[in-house]
This record gives structure tokens, C-alpha cells and sequence, in this order.
């Protein structure tokens, strides 16, 4: 069990649960919303705003990571998150803040308050350390193939 502390403004924002949930059984990560002390914040035609979510995490030990994906009604909308994913490591006990980029060039992104925007999915990571060598032990089919080198269709 992952812990997590509200702030202060999160709870007083009663209208909202801000606590990280998944909606249905099975999903794979857990909505975050907007915490912010206005009814919405519009965020104008390709501008980019910190959006605090009022969750603070721990998590459990060193090989894991969150990583904070947005969610698709966000994207509908024309909002990203501005660095694509968002990576909040285990030893971060910060809040959590949302990088939102509206990528909208003619209208303005409302975001209100309470609004589900990411997803925050908790996984395993590697920490082992590199090994630098002058030629790599294992050969595989594709070699140093990249951008498109397994072909288009």
C-alpha cells in the first residue's frame, strides 16, 4: 500500500475527492485532478501552466517510479502534458504538478477545478548501474537499425 497526503487546499476543496483512485476496477493508473482554488483557470492558445493536483506520494522503494500520462478527454481538447510523461521518482515527496501545454492555436483550454487530467501508473524501474565495454556480448537480429528500419507497412 503506496501512502499519500492531501494538502491543505485539497482539503478544503470538499467538492472533490482529491485523493489518486482508479474510476473502474482494472484500470492501470489512478486520476489526478486539478486542485486549484478557482472555480477554472483558462490557459490560452499555445501557453503552458503548472496545474497542482494536491497529492503528495511515497513510494515504496527505490525500483519504483510513477509516471504521469494524460488523459485522452485532455488531449480531446488540445491539452498535453508539456514533457509528454511526467516521472516523479521515489525519493520525490513534493506535490504533484501538472505541466499543461494548450496546444490549441486559436482557442483558450478551461480547465476546471476538480477536473481529472492524468493518470499517474506506479511500475518497477532498473537501477542498475551501466557497464561501459568496447563491443556489446550479444548480437541481435536488428543491430543498430532505427527510425523506420523495420519497415513501413
Amino acid at each position: 500500500m503506496l501512502e499519500y497526503k492531501l494538502t491543505q487546499l485539497a482539503k478544503e476543496l470538499t467538492d472533490f475527492d482529491f485523493k489518486p483512485t482508479q474510476q473502474k476496477e482494472g484500470d492501470a493508473g489512478y486520476d489526478l485532478r486539478a486542485c486549484i482554488p478557482f472555480k477554472s483557470i483558462s490557459i490560452f492558445p499555445e501557453e503552458t501552466v503548472i496545474v497542482p493536483t494536491g497529492v503528495h506520494i511515497a513510494l515504496d522503494n527505490r525500483n519504483t517510479v510513477g509516471l504521469l500520462i494524460p488523459r485522452s478527454s485532455l488531449g480531446k481538447r488540445g491539452g498535453v502534458l508539456a514533457n509528454t510523461i511526467g516521472c516523479i521518482d521515489s525519493n520525490y515527496h513534493g506535490e504533484i504538478q501538472l505541466l499543461i501545454l494548450n496546444t490549441n492555436m486559436e482557442e483558450c483550454l478551461e480547465v476546471k477545478q476538480g477536473e481529472r487530467l492524468a493518470q499517474l501508473v506506479i511500475t518497477r524501474c532498473s537501477t542498475r548501474l551501466f557497464n561501459e565495454v568496447t563491443e556489446f556480448t550479444a548480437e541481435t537480429n536488428r543491430g543498430i537499425g532505427g527510425f523506420g528500419s523495420s519497415g513501413r507497412f
